[in-house]
């Protein structure tokens, strides 16, 4: 996930996909979000910690 990690980090990642993708390839990211209002709070905190 790529909010999860550095500017550097995401720049390497994306960087890589890139590379190893073929002519007219497609690269997708998917990302999480999750709803506060929805989560009791241990499961808030564990996933942040993720």
């Amino acid at each position: 996930m790529l909010t999860m990690q550095t500017e550097e980090m995401k720049r390497q990642i994306v960087r890589e996909a890139y590379r190893l993708l073929k002519s007219g390839g497609r690269y997708g990211i998917h990302e999480m979000c999750l709803m506060s209002d929805n989560l009791d709070a241990n499961t808030k905190r564990e996933t942040e910690r993720a």
